[in-house]
């Protein structure tokens, strides 16, 4: 049977692309579909990077050590974890937002180790371990907790929504209509075009040329003509 395990290191890598099949219609289009919108390459964004930053901040980079006495388990623990931040850094495949995603798959790998390690040691160096890695992983969860996608402008805007009635039609901008539906508490409709009026507000990814009833450093508001 050992002569099978590195097939074991084909399934995922399969699935997805077997997924990316069925998505895009091209073998490659899980690296394509991704690539297409490629932003300028930084160190942060590789997923060896954020696989260092989340570990050692969660303290989970002390599995590490246990790793060391399964020297074929660490071996492929390490080539993965290189051979995918390389690859999908030079394919341009690398995550648009939330980088830390990618590399937190393999933190996720230590954790039985950082367990297996706790349990295995002495009384004291138990206690130490466990309050060690409770602060460190309760610390970055209070810090990545506190920081929100949600910004002045569309608390501001959404304030706007919610305290008036009638028809509003506003460009989208990105991802952030969302923010709008969750700080006006209102349904919102996101159109391609301007197809059906029977909503109250209407999000368009097109410019609008009508009456300005509102506007800050990022939304602009029209009111829909009778």
């Amino acid at each position: 049977m050992k002569n099978y395990k590195p097939l074991l290191l084909l399934i995922f890598p399969l699935f997805w692309v077997i997924l990316g099949y069925f998505e895009t219609g091209s073998l490659t289009g899980f690296i394509t579909q991704v690539s297409a919108r490629k932003r300028v390459w930084r160190t942060e964004d590789s997923i060896l990077y954020n696989f260092l930053l989340l570990s050692v901040h969660s303290g989970l980079i002390i599995g590490i050590f246990y790793l060391k006495k399964n020297k074929e388990y660490l071996w492929i623990f390490l080539a993965t974890l290189i051979a995918w931040s390389i690859g999908i850094g030079l394919s341009g495949a690398t995550a648009t937002h939330n980088v830390w995603r990618t590399g937190l798959l393999w933190n996720i790998l230590l954790i039985p180790f950082v367990a297996y390690m706790i349990w295995k040691a002495q009384i004291v160096l138990k206690i130490g371990l466990i309050l060690l890695v409770f602060y460190l992983t309760f610390n970055l969860t209070l810090t990545h907790s506190m920081e929100s996608y949600t910004k002045i402008e569309d608390l501001e805007a959404g304030k706007f929504i919610k305290e008036n009635s009638g028809t509003y039609v506003m460009p989208k901008y990105g991802w952030e209509f969302t923010n709008l539906l969750v700080t006006s508490g209102k349904e919102i409709t996101y159109l391609d075009k301007i197809t059906d009026f029977n909503y109250d507000y209407i999000i368009l990814r097109q410019r609008v040329n009508l009456q300005m009833v509102f506007t800050n450093n990022k939304w602009l508001i029209h009111k829909l003509r009778k």
